[in-house]
């Protein structure tokens, strides 16, 4: 490792370090952390479509259409359909199992947590 390598670089590094190692010092120094998205929100997937799709179909549009047309591509907009329900429910459902470590900066996590969990 230097201090030119990759986050993903210095994840695995320090997952096989973790992991091969039995140590006092691993055991103090190595945590379990979440592996997926879905742990990491710690939540449930929301069981109301309908409402996640009213309360996030007008946030950045463009974005939330083209990560739903990967479900649907047939998805001309994004609104309080059917459609619409049944992509983004394909969307959380593909990404909810997503390797944290594949996700380095965030962005799956980010819009799981947003558009995916019911919010208190």
């Amino acid at each position: 490792m230097t201090n030119t390598s990759s986050k993903e670089d210095g994840g695995l590094a320090a997952k096989e370090w973790c992991l091969g190692n039995n140590s006092e010092e691993a055991r103090k120094w190595c945590v379990k952390l979440p592996t997926t998205v879905g742990s990491k929100i710690g939540k449930s997937l929301s069981s109301d479509w309908a409402k996640r799709i009213q309360a996030i179909k007008d946030n950045n549009k463009d974005a939330l259409l083209t990560d739903l047309k990967t479900i649907k591509n047939t998805l001309s907009q994004v609104e309080d359909n059917q459609d619409s329900r049944d992509a983004l429910e394909g969307w959380c459902k593909s990404k909810w199992d997503t390797k944290v470590i594949n996700d380095s900066d965030n962005s799956i996590y980010t819009k799981v947590k947003e558009r995916c969990v019911d919010s208190e």
